[in-house]
């Protein structure tokens, strides 16, 4: 993880990083208030992670989980983070962040077939939408965190790199 000040934008500045243990890459990061989640590739470490930024300085690692496999990217709604993950029987991972010391996978959404998860928003309090290689974007309710459901599916046809939510929560926008 690399902090870097850019309150000058003129010359933003590394002023803080952690190099949390293993060889697994980083892949996304999700902000909310002063802790920050973290997913990676997969290694012989958790590709979960949790750190404390409220010294931006001085990051601090809280807690982590392991995914079975990598983390593409992360969103946060409430006390739950929600990873598209390359894991071929779950895609997206729901993961209980209440305690950040202690992270828990809690629930999973198994997409068909076999093309991972690339990209993931959130809608609401409750809702996600991931985007996988093949084109295949699901929206998925996590009102019950431990059993994810299929809202509906939209085929773009192709890779979803990434998505944003826009207008009100009305629109997906999707590169």
């Amino acid at each position: 993880l690399q902090v870097v000040d850019i309150s000058t934008p003129a010359s933003p500045s590394q002023v803080g990083s952690l190099d949390v243990a293993g060889d697994g890459d980083a892949r996304g990061v999700f902000v909310s208030g002063s802790t920050l989640y973290m997913v990676r590739d997969s290694a012989a470490e958790d590709e979960f992670i949790v750190i404390d930024i409220s010294t931006p300085t001085s990051p601090t690692l809280l807690g982590s989980v392991d995914l079975g496999d990598t983390g593409r990217e992360v969103v946060v709604l409430g006390d739950y983070a929600y990873v598209a993950s390359q894991a071929n029987t779950s895609e997206l991972q729901v993961v209980d962040i209440s305690t950040p010391a202690s992270p828990s996978v809690v629930g999973t959404y198994d997409a068909s077939g076999t093309s991972d998860a690339l990209s993931i928003a959130g809608i609401s309090t409750s809702t996600v939408i991931f985007g996988r290689i093949n084109g295949d974007v699901y929206l998925v309710s996590g009102d019950t965190p431990s059993s994810p459901s299929l809202l509906s599916t939209y085929s773009a046809t192709t890779s979803i790199n990434d998505i944003s939510i826009g207008n009100s929560e009305t629109y997906a926008f999707m590169a």
